[in-house]
Order: C-alpha cells, then structure tokens, then sequence
C-alpha cells in the first residue's frame, strides 16, 4: 500500500478489506489585484503558493468531504469594493460556494468583491422643541457588516453630525 508516496505494508493473518480514500485539493484566489488576505492563514490546514506572480492559498481535502471557511476575510487593500463570498467560477458566471457541499473533485475559489452598500443617512435635530428632519444633513455613506461588527464611514458622518 502506498501512503503519503511512501510503501505501507500490511501482515495479517487473516484477510483484510481496504478502503481507498481519494484526497483533492481546494484553491483559494483572491482575484483582486492589490487584495489582502485579511490575516494569517493556519500553515497546518492550507499551503501558500505562488505560481506566474500570484499568490493564492492550497487546501488538502478529502472527496466526499466538506471545506471550512476561511477564519479570515479578505481585504481589498483599496477600499472600492468588499468581499463578499467565496465563489465557484463557471467562465464568467461567480456562484457562491457553500461551504456545506461535500467535494467531489478539486475546486477553486474566488473571492467575490462588490461595491460596498449605500444608505441614506438621516439627522434629526433633537435640541428643537419639535423633532424635525434636517434636509442639509443627508448623506449617502458606506456601511460593511462583518460578522457582529458595523463600521459607518465616520468622516461622511462626521461632517453632518457636528
């Protein structure tokens, strides 16, 4: 039997049944330029590689089994878009990947980016006996929800708010 490209052999007395079990591997692509991977990957469950000037991260997975999500979001260094998922690529077709399919063959990832969401910012004057809608004080302003976190584009908010 050969195992991890080294011979492996088994002496029994009696027969024995043997299993297959077939391993692939899951590529992660920031398809950004200028993107950050948002952390340090675990080096004991995925490989950094650099092949033709990009660098992306390997995965050892098992056929049948499941990938887990990164533990760190990516990032787009430049603030235009933000990451959004990780995708299947089908030409130029992103489809998120979900992450509670077993594998059935090698797969690549790509990070999905967008632009980030827009909402409408509305003040209310509260030092007026009435409270009453300031028109000069609407904005359009970024807000990014990462897990339990919200960050509001303070400069945008700032500059109506003070």
């Amino acid at each position: 039997m050969l195992t991890n490209g080294e011979y492996y052999f088994v002496d029994t007395a009696e027969p024995t049944d043997l299993y297959a079990v077939w391993q692939t591997k899951a590529e992660y692509h920031l398809n950004k330029e200028g993107a950050n991977w948002g952390g340090e990957w675990d080096a004991d469950t995925y490989t950094q590689t650099t092949e033709n000037g990009e660098t992306f991260y390997t995965q050892d997975i098992y056929l049948g089994g499941y990938v887990e999500a990164p533990a760190y979001t990516p990032e787009s260094g430049d603030g235009t878009e933000v990451f959004r998922y990780w995708a299947k690529k089908d030409q130029d077709t992103y489809t998120q990947f979900d992450f509670g399919e077993p594998v059935e063959g090698a797969l690549t990832l790509y990070a999905y980016w967008d632009e980030p969401a827009k909402i409408k910012v509305h003040a209310i004057d509260a030092s007026a006996p009435e409270l009453t809608e300031k028109a000069d004080w609407v904005t359009e302003t970024h807000i990014s929800v990462l897990t339990a976190q919200t960050s509001l584009d303070e400069a945008a908010t700032r500059e109506y708010v003070t």
